[in-house]
C-alpha cells in the first residue's frame, strides 16, 4: 500500500501494477479494489496483470490473455471468459467471488 501511495502522489493518468492483490487477505483485496475504483471513476485507467482469473473475471473491463509471452485473446471481460477457445487456455474459473463468500463467512 505504500508503494501504491506513492504512485498516487504523482496523480498519474496511467497506473500499471503487477499481482497487486497478490497474498493479501480478503479485506485488505477489498481495500486496494477500492481505490481501484475511486481511480477509474476520476478517468485514471489501471492496468492490472494478474494470474487471478477471479480478479480479472470481476473486475476487469478488459481482458488480454497471454501465452508463451504472447497476447492471444483480448476482448471485454464477458467475451474472454465465455470463448471456448481461450477458455481452454484460461482453464477453469471458480463459479464463486472468493471475495464475496469470505465476507459472509466473516460477518
Amino acid at each position: 500500500m505504500v508503494a501504491l501511495a506513492g504512485v498516487l502522489a504523482m496523480q498519474p493518468q496511467v497506473i500499471l501494477v503487477d499481482e497487486a492483490t497478490a497474498g493479501l487477505d480478503p479485506w485488505m483485496r477489498r481495500q486496494v479494489f477500492t481505490i481501484f475504483n475511486r481511480l477509474v471513476v476520476q478517468d485514471v485507467t489501471v492496468m492490472l496483470a494478474t494470474h487471478d482469473l477471479e480478479v480479472a473475471r470481476h473486475w476487469a473491463d478488459l481482458v488480454a490473455v497471454m501465452d508463451a509471452g504472447r497476447v492471444v485473446g483480448a476482448a471485454p471481460a464477458a467475451q474472454v471468459f465465455a470463448d471456448p477457445v481461450l477458455r481452454t487456455l484460461i482453464g477453469p474459473v471458480s463459479p464463486w467471488n472468493t471475495d464475496e463468500v469470505a465476507n459472509d463467512v466473516c460477518h
